[in-house]
């Protein structure tokens, strides 16, 4: 057996005695924790709700987590419906599955081709669907063509639950549209140009990492969307092209008058004792504080929660 002699040690203890110098939350960042127990596996589709969410191969772990912390916050057992932005793997789909019986895990070459036909006759939106770097388009578009559900709860992979989400409940029970808030007017363009556009008012800050979305009422407001990706289709090359779909849904809930769910329901300002959901948005420090702080707190009861809805 080959011995790494006294450079090799002398080295590997260098570069040890370096690692034990970065802080605890950095080397978890970098080596994030593995996704949640595969105990219990959850039968999904007991209640009547339905849960969309978009994934791709490097955050499904985080996704795995978000899922299951929905399940034990509120209580339900959903149906659940994972959308691919084309970079799931076949191993990606089986985690999936052990976790969750009946999940529905969306193949993106089935979805596109679907939605070829869905789209026909809306060229802006087939255009930004089949845009390469608008994966964004699969939460505005695919989840009003791709499910049979009268209402979508759609939750992004990058949002943990921590207490029971009531009034989001509420709304889905109610079949009522509502966002959660932004910090910022995230848009393709400013709020007083889109206001000039739509002849209307336009409401602030609308994140859409977190909706309910009245399915029927969405797609007759289809038109709002065509126009506004054709009127934004000059834009669709910038950095900024996913903020279209975010545009568009505070268009949509703007023109639906939808509610807009309460501060709890936060995106900034860190983790609080009443913090009912967290959206840990971006690959920096609120990322980082995903793997640090939220799912060591999440972890604590968490089995013992899913059980009590599994047998609810």
């Amino acid at each position: 057996m080959a011995t790494l002699g006294t450079n090799g040690r002398t080295a590997r203890s260098r570069i040890l005695r370096e690692l034990g110098r970065i802080p605890r939350s950095v080397r978890t960042w970098l080596h994030p924790p593995r996704p949640p127990s595969l105990e219990p596996q959850l039968v999904l589709g007991r209640d009547d709700i339905e849960v969309h969410t978009l994934a791709c191969t490097r955050d499904v772990p985080m996704s795995l987590w978000s899922l299951k912390s929905f399940i034990a916050a509120s209580g339900l057992l959903p149906r659940i419906v994972v959308h691919d932005d084309g970079s799931l793997t076949s191993e990606d789909r089986r985690l999936y599955a052990q976790h969750f019986e009946g999940i529905t895990v969306l193949d993106e070459a089935d979805s596109r081709a679907r939605m070829e036909e869905h789209l026909a006759a809306w060229p802006a939106c087939l255009r930004a669907r089949r845009h390469p770097g608008f994966y964004c388009t699969r939460k505005l578009l695919d989840v009003l063509f791709l499910t049979e559900a009268e209402h979508v709860l759609y939750v992004d992979s990058d949002i943990l639950f921590f207490q029971p989400p009531e009034q989001l409940l509420e709304h889905a029970r109610a079949g009522t549209p509502c966002f959660s808030s932004d910090y910022q007017d995230a848009y393709g363009a400013t709020r007083a140009e889109l206001e000039r556009w739509a002849g209307g008012s336009v409401e602030g800050q609308v994140n859409a990492g977190l909706l309910h979305i009245p399915v029927a009422a969405y797609r007759e407001r289809l038109g709002l969307i065509e126009r506004y990706l054709a009127w934004a289709e000059t834009d669709l090359q910038n950095a900024i092209l996913n903020r279209h779909e975010q545009t568009a849904h505070a268009l949509v809930m703007s023109d639906l008058g939808a509610a807009r769910l309460p501060p709890a329901y936060a995106l900034t300002g860190g983790l609080r004792e009443d913090t009912v959901s967290y959206h840990f948005v971006g690959d920096g420090h609120e990322r980082r504080q995903l793997w640090t702080r939220a799912v060591p707190r999440i972890r604590r009861g968490l089995e013992k929660r899913l059980r009590a809805a599994a047998a609810r």
